[in-house]
Parts: C-alpha cells; structure tokens; sequence
C-alpha cells in the first residue's frame, strides 16, 4: 500500500511576489539583493516562470516590509 504525500501549501511570501510580479509591467526585469544575493522581485510577467518558483528570497528589511504590506494587502481582499 502506498502513501500519498499531500502538497505543500504555497509559500505565501512567494505568493507575494508572484502578485507584485502580475502587477508590474510585463518588461520589468528581476532584480536580485546584493547584499543576500536573493530575488528583491521576480519582474514583469515577460519574466520567465522558473525565478518566480524557484530560488531565494531577498531577506532584507525592506524587502521584507515590502512583502509584508502586499500581503496586508491580499488578506484585506482575501485573495490568500
């Protein structure tokens, strides 16, 4: 008999920035933390799928605080 793994629910700070990234303009280019070497945003939707999935996410504060408001933002609306 075999398992089943239930999937993971959605990182909601990725979810985040998947939204900012639906909302930038579509020529908007990743930007990338020097100081943590994480993804500050994944860009406009030209941006290809596979740096909004994968990889680290800038931890820095104002970045952070970024996120945070947006996801303030998508609770108010319920879209999370």
């Amino acid at each position: 008999m075999e398992t089943q793994t239930k999937p993971k629910p959605p990182n909601p700070y990725r979810e985040a920035l998947k939204y900012e990234r639906q909302q930038a303009t579509t020529a908007a280019p990743p930007q990338v933390c020097l100081k943590c070497a994480g993804w500050k945003s994944f860009g406009g939707t030209d941006t290809p799928k596979y740096i909004a999935n994968f990889g680290p996410i800038c931890c820095c504060q104002d970045t952070w605080d970024r996120i945070q408001q947006i996801l303030k933002r998508l609770k108010t609306y319920r879209f999370l």
